[in-house]
């Protein structure tokens, strides 16, 4: 039985006593303060957000995403974000079938058949976009509480600038840099992937062709990508892996192209799907260090690629995407040791040198890929 007056007497809850009050906080000094229901709301949507909260619902002092309305509330700018980016991809996604579909149906008789590349990647994109919105529409206080408690278990990553990756992407712009100031295509033809031209005994294309790019578009998806995969095996890695993975996977990639295709070929595709392959491996050989979304994560990346492979496979070299993708998966398998109580190791002496003897040969490919461009050698 309970006293009539109970109401009007303090309570603790927890270890916390509290005025009587259906509403308030805790703030992060420790101070009990009682607040109405709106009042509690505004503190729990502002930047400073206390450190605990109690509500009617709640059976004791509780995070702020732990009150369905609160928790509602706070995901209010993440859902409102990801339906902008539906809207945004899916204008695009119309815009490119429209002018894409008109060129495909009026492109000549006997030109190469398929959707226009900017319309497929329009279409992933999109679809993308709209998985990531129905993943956070459907998003619980629940789910929201295991992420926390994943990231409250699991230890740090590294932390710092990702140089290397940096300094690749500068190496890349250079290129593309030397590629807009030379006249037409010579650039293709000086310094691609020529398959004629390997055969004939320039084998040294082979590390030239991965800096060169067809266009801006190309330039800035593969950019894009080589920046978020870099910097993740920098933090999860050693930065000495990034520059190391990504010549060796090219170098993979390129060999696939010169095999599997017989056109000219360019681009930094085998070296960044090396480093899907690289992380997909890292992922999984240390996954009790890392989050679970890691793992999803770069599975996602495989798929869509593949994807996007089938869809458009007049205009991606898919055989520099799969031999990049298989030679970063068996360098992770070679490389990536388990065990340990941190999610990123230090790299060996010999590993760090090959890093920087990777990149060394890397700024020395592109200093001499600018030079073909130009006539000097």
């Amino acid at each position: 039985m309970e006293d009539a007056g109970a109401e009007d007497a303090p309570r603790e809850r927890g270890h916390v006593r509290l005025p009587p009050s259906d509403h308030g906080y805790v703030t992060a000094d420790g101070a009990v303060v009682a607040a109405d229901r709106d009042t509690l709301l505004r503190m729990s949507l502002s930047g400073q957000p206390p450190a605990g909260v109690w509500t009617p619902e709640t059976r004791g002092v509780v995070p702020t995403y732990q009150v369905p309305w609160i928790f509602e509330r706070l995901m209010e700018p993440a859902r409102k974000n990801a339906w902008g980016q539906v809207q945004a991809t899916g204008f695009l996604a119309a815009l490119a079938t429209v002018v894409g579909g008109v060129a495909w149906f009026q492109a000549p008789p006997g030109t190469s058949g398929g959707p226009p590349l900017l319309l497929v990647i329009a279409v992933i994109w999109f679809a993308r976009s709209l998985l990531d919105h129905r993943r956070l529409r459907r998003m619980t206080a629940d789910d929201f509480a295991a992420e926390i408690e994943e990231a409250r278990r699991l230890p740090g990553a590294r932390t710092g600038t990702p140089v290397f990756t940096r300094a690749l992407a500068a190496i890349i712009g250079v290129v593309a840099a030397g590629q807009m100031l030379s006249i037409g295509s010579a650039s293709m033809d000086a310094a691609g992937l020529v398959k004629a031209a390997v055969r004939a005994g320039e084998w040294w294309r082979l590390f030239t062709a991965p800096l060169l790019h067809v266009n801006p578009i190309h330039l800035g998806f593969n950019g894009m990508a080589l920046l978020g995969l870099g910097a993740l095996v920098e933090r999860y890695a050693n930065r000495a892996y990034v520059p190391l993975v990504f010549l060796l996977t090219a170098l993979a990639g390129g060999l696939g192209s010169f095999v599997y295709t017989d056109g000219t070929s360019v681009g930094a595709s085998g070296g960044i799907m090396g480093l899907v392959g690289f992380a997909l491996v890292l992922s999984l050989r240390r996954r009790a260090l890392l989050p679970r979304s890691l793992t999803q994560d770069m599975l996602a990346n495989v798929v869509w690629i593949a994807v996007m492979g089938l869809m458009a496979y007049q205009y991606i070299d898919n055989g520099a995407h799969a031999a990049g993708l298989l030679a970063g998966a068996l360098l992770g398998w070679l490389l990536v040791p388990r065990g340990g109580d941190t999610p990123h190791w230090e790299a060996g002496p010999a590993t760090r040198v090959a890093g920087w003897a990777s990149m060394g040969v890397l700024a020395a490919s592109a200093a001499f890929a600018v030079a073909r461009m130009f006539g000097v050698v």
